[in-house]
């Protein structure tokens, strides 16, 4: 099967192309999306909402001469023993708490911090801004009463009659 002249080079920019961006380098805009997400600095202020609760277990305590009925299985402790897992769980659950409570006061300082950034670069572009502007009136002021191009005419007429006047001094002398 032999292709044409005609279709190599209709063909490979085409190809050149899907081989250059791929489909999965073609980006959707999310702008519509981004407008949902917006920081409600009230919602997060109270960090002791923060429950991280461990799976309940269930346990029953018996005393000698009781019968054990068992749905689920069956661990016989010594209350030395169940009193430290009981001590155990709720040292976790105060342990992720505090951790929990933690990480989510790092991320409002981060999050702050971003804002405060972001705040006084706001601030520095404005006052850049109100510089510039002041500079441009400025100048447009200057250029009305500028009299540069004046001084330019006369700088060559000057140097006109100048080097005339140097040439009718200097030929005399010459001949």
């Amino acid at each position: 099967m032999r292709v044409s002249n005609m279709s190599k080079w209709l063909l490979s920019p085409l190809l050149c192309f899907a081989i250059a961006i791929p489909k999965t380098a073609i980006a959707e805009d999310l702008d519509e999306d981004l407008d949902e997400f917006e920081y409600v600095e009230d919602e997060y202020d109270s960090t002791t909402d923060i429950k991280l609760d461990l799976p309940e277990f269930e346990y029953s305590l018996l005393e000698q001469g009781q019968k054990l009925t068992a749905s689920k299985d069956v661990y016989l402790l010594s209350p030395q023993t169940f009193a430290r897992i009981v001590n155990e769980y709720d040292f976790m659950q105060r342990k992720y708490e505090t951790y929990l409570q933690e990480k989510l006061e790092l991320q409002k300082l981060h999050y702050q911090y971003k804002l405060d950034v972001r705040d006084e670069q706001i601030e520095f572009l404005e006052v850049e801004l109100d510089r510039s502007n002041n500079l441009l009136i400025k100048l447009d002021n200057n250029d009305n009463s500028d009299s540069g191009a004046l001084w330019a005419i006369l700088s060559f007429a000057a140097g006109c009659a100048l080097t005339v006047g140097l040439v009718y001094a200097i030929n005399p002398g010459v001949k």
